[in-house]
């Protein structure tokens, strides 16, 4: 059994680790939405995607109203994405979610 807790605790270390950042408020109901990818084994392998909507779908990504996913290897570090909300000042949710061979992993809700 001590090597089934080893590999569990490589693997946690060998998932991509995202982060949500603060909204930027744009022009009339255009917001910035940033994440910020801290680690990931391989990046070519790494896949990531914000979600957002009038209600936080939590970790279900069906639950969610809008998603953007990046380009494919994304880089380390800030990534961010325009989007157009449905009303102005309106209360709105996000998450990122990244994803790699070891497995997925979400953002806090923002």
């Amino acid at each position: 059994m001590a090597g089934s807790s080893i590999v569990t605790k490589r693997s946690a270390r060998m998932l991509p680790t995202i982060a949500t950042a603060p909204i930027t408020s744009g022009y009339r109901n255009i917001v910035l939405l940033s994440g910020k990818l801290r680690c990931a084994i391989s990046i070519a392998a790494t896949a990531v995607t914000v979600y957002w909507g009038p209600a936080d779908g939590g970790t279900n990504k069906a639950a969610w109203a809008n998603t953007n996913a990046f380009p494919t290897a994304p880089p380390l570090g800030v990534l961010s994405t325009n989007v157009a909300l449905g009303a102005p000042n309106a209360l709105y949710f996000y998450r990122f979610w990244a994803s790699n061979e070891i497995g997925e992993t979400w953002a806090p809700v923002a």
